[in-house]
């Protein structure tokens, strides 16, 4: 092969990772990429093609004259050209990552973490040429230099930008908490009211859940107290364009405050249709007032809940309690008994509790007028697998008197134990 076609060839391949990175740049200078805030020293956007160009040029151009000598260089020199150019090919891998990672993926923290890797990557590329030409590795100065410069801007973006974001998101949580007491979900307009008040905060999915469903929603129940606003407790960041909040409502009358309640919520940056690049929120879980004062906090070995401290029941009695909650990693799945081999002693089932998704399984063993119900709930939340497990004991209705009898098995019926479970998973955290 002649050197031109080397030339040619080492310049595109060089070229070629700048055109695949700008497939992910591109999409985001204007959009996203606008929206942030920046360092003082951010270069116009314009600048970055001419630049990318040129360096990616010069790479080429270093890859040829390294390449170009291994034909009359000694046996003991070809391996360390064979190292040199392999060192090349790794940067120019890492240098598309980054662009996919900080531009693709909108994550300027992971973008910082891979533009370290990719700076010692392009230094230890420089070393290995100078042992070979030392014109190939004063050609990529220029690109690391660039590339340090970028580092600087990558981490500005990113420290800028972390507190603008989250800075966005708390304003949406307490301006939400602010039109609280203008929704009352006992009117015959709360739907109407819920649009007009929500609708700048709410997922448009859950906005319309709402609508159907006021009962769902979170708003004024009574005229006094009433919900005054959202005080937040922490924020974590979840996952890319999303957090979760905790907090608690606070409830006023008119003589001050009455109470407050726990709200957990998540808020979205949504990037669908006409709400593009807005923090809305996706998620809302509220304790009720009349729960607050049963449930306590849970707190060992990096997890913490919330449960209630006893059952609001009279004939169902809590005897492994409070639950025991592991977090496993794992992709969720459930084998559900089949109808025609499931007993009493034993049944695996799948339900749905309010949107999410739940593998039930329930041991079931008769003692001393009792049975005793061994649950295990399991369920996929943020990218784990949440497992909660208590055991209930139920007293044999039929042994009480008529009267009470009765109200047992009325309030076996009624007792809605996947809305207590769900409650409490809503609360779970992790370290």
């Amino acid at each position: 092969m002649n050197n031109t076609l080397k030339l040619v060839i080492t310049i595109v391949v060089s070229e070629l990772a700048g055109i695949i990175g700008s497939v992910f740049t591109t999409p985001s200078i204007a959009g996203w990429y606008a929206e942030l805030v920046k360092p003082a020293l951010n270069p116009p956007a314009w600048v970055f093609g001419p630049v990318q160009t040129t360096l990616f040029a010069l790479m080429g151009i270093a890859a040829f004259l390294v390449w170009s000598s291994y034909a009359e260089a000694p046996a003991d020199k070809k391996k360390g050209i064979k190292i040199a150019l392999v060192l090349f090919g790794i940067q120019l891998v890492l240098n598309i990552f980054w662009s996919i990672i900080f531009f693709g993926l909108h994550n300027p923290g992971l973008a910082f973490i891979e533009i370290i890797f990719l700076w010692l990557a392009i230094l230890a590329t420089i070393i290995a040429f100078a042992k070979i030409s030392r014109p190939a590795a004063w050609l990529l100065v220029p690109y690391i230099l660039w590339v340090s410069f970028a580092g600087y801007l990558n981490y500005s973006i990113w420290q800028l930008n972390a507190g603008v974001e989250q800075a966005a998101v708390r304003s949406v949580v307490e301006d939400f908490g602010h039109s609280l007491k203008s929704v009352s979900l006992l009117s015959s307009t709360a739907s109407q009211d819920i649009e007009t008040n929500y609708k700048d905060f709410l997922d448009p999915a859950l906005l319309a859940q709402w609508k159907v469903d006021p009962s769902k929603a979170v708003g004024r129940l009574t005229s006094s107290p009433w919900p005054d606003r959202i005080e937040i407790a922490g924020m974590v960041k979840i996952d890319q364009g999303v957090y979760e909040i905790f907090g608690k409502i606070i409830d006023m009358t008119s003589m001050g405050m009455a109470g407050s309640r726990p709200i957990d919520l998540n808020v979205t940056k949504i990037n669908v249709g006409n709400f593009d690049s807005r923090w809305l929120i996706t998620k809302v879980s509220v304790i009720a007032n009349q729960e607050n004062e049963l449930w306590k906090h849970y707190n060992d070995n990096g997890i913490s809940f919330q449960y209630p401290e006893k059952l609001t029941t009279q004939y169902v009695f809590a005897q492994e309690w409070p639950p025991a909650v592991k977090i496993q990693s794992g992709i969720y799945s459930c084998t559900e008994t089949p109808q025609e081999i499931s007993s009493m002693l034993e049944i695996t089932t799948q339900r749905m509790v309010d949107n999410r998704i739940y593998c039930v399984d329930v041991k079931n063993e008769g003692a001393a007028g009792s049975v005793y119900s061994s649950y295990t709930y399991t369920t996929p939340k943020n990218g784990k697998l949440i497992e909660v497990s208590f055991v209930l004991r139920y007293p044999n209705c039929g042994n009480y008197d008529q009267a009470q009898s009765q109200a047992c098995t009325s309030e076996r019926e009624a007792f809605d134990l996947d809305a207590t479970v769900d409650r409490i998973v809503q609360t779970v955290k992790w370290d």
